[in-house]
């Protein structure tokens, strides 16, 4: 599951922005582990960075952010999924792709 971490992340700040789900589910619960690169040439972070955002009951939040590197965002989502998965979560990837008709912010 950490090589899916690494794999597949996509780049945008708005929930209609490629990026990579980690949906888990355990009985009635779902959570939701996303992780959004965000592009060098924003102008609030012109390193590249990404945060990584967790839901759960439908209300999400940024759990983790980073201006200068993505792998942290990827260190900090596997440990927030193998904790799920140590919870009696299934947890599995999928990829979340900008849909065609998508106005960029």
């Amino acid at each position: 599951m950490l090589l899916l971490l690494a794999a597949g992340v996509g780049t945008g700040r708005a929930q209609t922005e490629p990026h990579q789900d980690f949906i888990c589910i355990s009985s009635s619960s779902r959570r939701v582990v996303s992780i959004y690169n965000l592009d060098a040439t924003d102008a609030h972070h012109s390193r590249g960075g990404c945060r990584v955002v967790y839901t759960r009951d439908r209300e999400s939040r940024t759990v983790y952010a980073s201006s200068t590197g993505r792998a942290y965002c990827a260190a900090k989502a596997a440990l927030l999924v193998t904790k799920l998965a140590g919870g009696n979560y299934a947890c599995h990837a999928a990829t979340v792709e900008k849909p065609e008709d998508a106005v960029p912010p």
